[in-house]
């Protein structure tokens, strides 16, 4: 399965008009600090550098914030709620061992209170069915 509109060579990370992206994390970087998911920082006192101004005289700067790895496993969690099997997802996020499967597969509070919701469910339709 491709992206629409773009053939099965064809790269999936690309500008307007389908010109290639040369540093991907570069404009990754951007995009996020763009929409409020990360900022560019000075490394000594992580204060935030609003573009080429530098008010702490600092020279080293990084970036802070949503790195494209985490899209992992986020999307491992969000397939496992969905009910897709664990080799499923294995398989589609290229994890060969289990070790390695578990360790992008987070569990939450909001996994916890599902887990208890679930077995309340079912205690209260095997009550119910023994009356």
């Amino acid at each position: 399965m491709c992206i629409e509109g773009k053939g099965a060579d064809d790269r999936v990370f690309t500008s307007e008009g389908g010109k290639i992206i040369g540093d991907f994390r570069k404009t990754w970087y951007r995009m996020c600090c763009n929409v409020g998911l990360g900022r560019i920082a000075c490394r000594d006192c992580d204060l935030t550098v609003t573009g080429e101004k530098r008010e702490c005289g600092c020279s080293t700067l990084h970036y802070v914030g949503l790195l494209i790895h985490d899209l992992r496993g986020t999307g491992c969690r969000n397939l496992r709620r969905l009910g897709v099997h664990e080799k499923t997802i294995m398989k589609i996020g290229g994890w060969k061992t289990r070790s390695v499967f578990d360790r992008y597969n987070i569990v939450d509070e909001k996994d916890h209170a599902e887990a208890a919701e679930l077995l309340d469910a079912k205690a209260q339709q095997a009550r119910v069915a023994a009356q």
